[in-house]
């Protein structure tokens, strides 16, 4: 490897390490939290399919949000579950504000349950993920913009997390995508974008991540404003 080829890598290790350094530090800066008057209902899905292990975790963290203890009146927290065959749903339905049961198949599941609820704004997060308690804040402030379709947080590894991991969760921020485990967005854009394609196969994780993510972005972006938001971290 040539000199140059030396001073590109250090400038990818760096560009890594302050991106990462950047998100640690917004996490601390709680003082700056914006206020968010919700003007219409927000659900908050969770889709699950045999997620036991991991679930309650997750909804104790979306409970424990800013946004949802203040304004509980117009956000549900939804468990979308496609018929899992473990104890997802008992452990779940304690802290939940409804369940649907929807088929397997995540762009089905997540689909069918957004045409089964009423609220304006769909919020999407994954079981196993921890989220801040000022996530919903950061992520739902700009929708008071009605030309906002959809926006995305961005995700960290825990501590712990094992580099192999570690890198890519947080080498995919830098790509255009809606992420599945953190983003919000306007129902009716949903529908006006023509959604994802089911057709796809949905057993197929990488598949799945195209479509869902990827491709799904640049539909949104055809209907609306799309923001990526770095304080609204999972």
């Amino acid at each position: 490897m040539g000199i140059w080829g030396w001073i590109a890598g250090a400038g990818g290790v760096a560009t890594f390490l302050g991106f990462t350094y950047s998100i640690y530090k917004r996490l601390e800066r709680v003082e700056s939290v914006p206020d968010v008057e919700l003007r219409t209902k927000v659900s908050i899905h969770l889709a699950t399919l045999n997620e036991e292990r991991f679930v309650v975790p997750t909804l104790l963290s979306l409970r424990e949000q800013k946004l949802y203890k203040e304004q509980k009146a117009n956000i549900e927290l939804v468990l979308v579950d496609s018929y899992s065959s473990d104890r997802t749903v008992a452990f779940a339905r304690p802290y939940v504000d409804r369940v649907l049961f929807v088929p397997k198949g995540k762009l089905t599941a997540r689909r069918t349950a957004i045409e089964r609820t009423n609220a304006e704004i769909i919020v999407s997060v994954d079981a196993g993920d921890y989220y801040p308690p000022y996530f919903l804040n950061f992520l739902l402030r700009w929708f008071s913009d009605p030309e906002v379709v959809a926006v995305t947080g961005v995700s960290i590894p825990m501590y712990g997390t094992p580099l192999p991991y570690y890198v890519p969760i947080i080498w995919s921020n830098f790509i255009p995508k809606l992420s599945g485990r953190g983003m919000a967005m306007r129902r009716n854009a949903f529908f006006q974008s023509g959604g994802w394609d089911e057709s796809v196969d949905q057993t197929d994780l990488r598949k799945i991540w195209w479509e869902e993510e990827l491709k799904f972005y640049f539909k949104m972006k055809r209907v609306g404003k799309v923001i990526t938001d770095y304080h609204a971290v999972v």
